[in-house]
């Protein structure tokens, strides 16, 4: 409960200031559900799209400007959309979230409404999230991956649940970024808190899923350079891959590094309760660098909706 107050606070503070280029809605299940849109000026091109998924609690106007992702993305001539969730949350089947929609459904609904308004390319849709929606984005790569080309979770973990059975059948290209000592999400062993005790999968169980369906037999480390020490995190890039095909995972330890949208600057404020934030990486950039590696017809024919 302490939490959901102090991150209400937070959004309090920082919605009121959040731009929003374009405000649309579409109705799933009889019910509306609202998203926004920011577009690059040229769409002479198809261009890619992300979608972007807020935290618990958060909003697509928060995550909008926690995440930044607007000043990577529009100069790239990428388009981004911010959907929001029910009562502020995505349904992943853990005890915490509050809705009860077909969430998967809607992101599967919502691409064909941003791309029938915009002009996208549909060989580059891609997905990621802040927390709650890094978990959300674990189950688009589970139950989306016939539409969306890759995936990127960030302080989020892989709630499989045991009656859960992931459809994809073609390689998933993933990257994750976690930090050693968020005081939310647990990292490698549980405690508790409001989301540590969920019965997600944690990194290492994560990574183990994944290396045995990508069929991944390789792995490499890389230190980041520590340049701002001052703010008391290091970054180790941990990537695991096969020879079968191009998909990659990847996954940036933040040692020390809380529940932060790493590289944010609105993380620096809040540093307190949800832990040190890094800043010699901005997961923003990072995310679309990698996801712009792929398009679905590396893995599947493009309209081929078979999973």
């Amino acid at each position: 409960m302490k939490f959901k107050l102090i991150l209400l606070l937070s959004l309090l503070l920082f919605i009121g200031c959040s731009k929003k280029e374009k405000s649309l809605s579409l109705t799933h299940n009889n019910v509306v559900r609202e998203y926004y849109v920011s577009s690059p000026e040229n769409m002479e091109i198809p261009c890619p799209l992300i979608i972007v998924l807020h935290n618990f609690y958060g909003s697509a106007g928060f995550i909008q400007k926690a995440s930044e992702m607007d000043e990577f993305a529009l100069p790239k001539n990428i388009v981004v959309v911010y959907p929001e969730g029910i009562g502020n949350s995505w349904n992943i089947g853990a005890h915490w979230d509050e809705n009860t929609q077909d969430d998967i459904a809607f992101i599967d609904v919502l691409i064909d409404s941003v791309t029938a308004q915009f002009n996208i390319d549909l060989n580059r849709v891609y997905a990621c999230g802040y927390s709650n929606g890094g978990y959300m984005t674990y189950e688009l790569a589970c139950n989306l991956s016939h539409k969306i080309t890759a995936f990127g979770s960030i302080g989020g973990n892989f709630m499989l649940n045991a009656d859960q059975q992931c459809e994809h059948a073609r390689p998933i290209p993933i990257i994750d970024f976690k930090g050693t000592a968020d005081p939310f999400v647990a990292y490698d062993i549980p405690f508790e808190g409001t989301f540590s005790n969920d019965g997600s999968l944690l990194i290492n169980e994560n990574i183990a899923y994944w290396n045995q369906y990508n069929h991944f037999t390789d792995t490499t480390y890389q230190l980041i350079e520590d340049i701002h020490y001052s703010d008391s995190t290091k970054v180790e890039i941990q990537t695991y891959s096969g020879n079968e095909h191009g998909a990659v995972f990847v996954h940036y330890k933040i040692i020390n590094g809380g529940h932060q949208w790493f590289g944010g600057k609105m993380g620096d404020e809040h540093l307190s309760y949800i832990g040190f934030n890094n800043h010699d990486i901005h997961a923003s950039e990072i995310l679309i660098d990698f996801f712009l590696n792929y398009q679905l017809s590396d893995f599947i024919p493009v309209g081929d909706s078979n999973n």
